[in-house]
């Protein structure tokens, strides 16, 4: 009992010096953090699962509402906030120590590298996170009953880029992944394997557009239209969307849709990126260059 009263008042006396964030700055991060979330549907607004099908229908979409978020996430700020001072309570975030595991700031591109101005920069930090290359690839293999067959990060480092206005674009979304060497060497080798059932997927289900639901179909296409352009391994996937129609009555409901998305390794450090909708594939390709030097800082082995 002496032994058990001791801990009890040595973690009370350590409890009571910890500096707790206030309310305020509690509900600050989870905006910050649902806002994220919702900016990673930015091609894909409405995904509506019955019974058996999954449909989309693309759409430009700037948070508005929040979202509850579940997982491993640790935390999601503004990037000066996170990387350039203290946060309540004297919590502050230093920058990794070598060989640390940590993923610095400076392993994500800089807002310097994109060619239009940044308004809002956002960030998160996660532990034990899914590398996601894309939701609507996973989806097809939830529909067709297959394994995920998904690979989890040690650590990871998110980051989403706006333009500036009251209504401001996304201009780059970007998560890095700290994985296990063995897995990061065989990581293009696993995704051409899980891609190849979704080839040419057909869903169908229910949506809502304009506060109306309707039963519609659409056909999703995966594709790899470039390969070893950047790193020690990179692919440029390609998702396209036919137009969805309504199942009842065979109309249009939206237009097709085309989505590409950067994947790229430096050493233990696998890289995936999403630029906004009105962005070209040359821009993509020529920021996966630098993405892919600015991994060379935290990467195992260092470029």
């Amino acid at each position: 009992m002496r032994d058990d009263a001791a801990f009890v008042k040595e973690l009370r006396d350590e409890l009571s010096q910890v500096c707790w964030l206030a309310p305020e700055e509690i509900r600050a991060r989870g905006e910050w953090r649902s806002r994220r979330v919702l900016l990673l549907t930015f091609a894909v607004v409405l995904v509506m699962v019955s019974g058996a099908g999954v449909v989309v229908v693309a759409r430009h979409l700037l948070p508005s509402a929040p979202t509850t978020v579940t997982g491993p996430t640790l935390l999601a700020e503004p990037q000066s906030r996170l990387d350039d001072g203290p946060l309540a309570g004297d919590l502050t975030w230093p920058l990794a120590e070598p060989d640390s595991g940590e993923i610095p700031a400076q392993a994500l591109l800089q807002p310097a590298d994109l060619p239009t101005g940044v308004g809002e920069h956002l960030t998160e930090l996660g532990l034990g996170e899914t590398v996601e290359v894309n939701p609507m690839l996973e989806a097809c293999r939830q529909e067709r009953g297959l394994p995920s067959q998904a690979v989890s990060s040690q650590l990871s480092r998110s980051q989403t880029l706006l333009g500036t206005g009251p209504a401001p674009d996304l201009l780059l979304m970007q998560d890095v992944y700290r994985v296990a060497p063995q897995t990061a060497t065989r990581f293009f080798t696993d995704l051409d394997v899980r891609m190849a059932p979704c080839a040419s997927w057909r869903s169908v289900g229910d949506v809502e557009i304009d506060g109306r639901p309707y039963q519609a179909a659409a056909t999703h296409r995966f594709t790899v239209s470039a390969r070893d352009f950047a790193g020690d391994g990179s692919v440029l996937l390609r998702h396209t969307m036919t137009a969805p129609i309504d199942q009842s009555d065979g109309r249009q409901l939206g237009p097709s849709d085309r989505t590409d998305s950067v994947v790229v390794r430096v050493g233990d450090l696998v890289t995936v990126l999403r630029l906004g909708p009105e962005s070209t594939e040359k821009e993509l390709r020529r920021l996966a260059g630098v993405a892919a030097q600015r991994m060379c800082v935290a990467s195992r082995p260092t470029c």
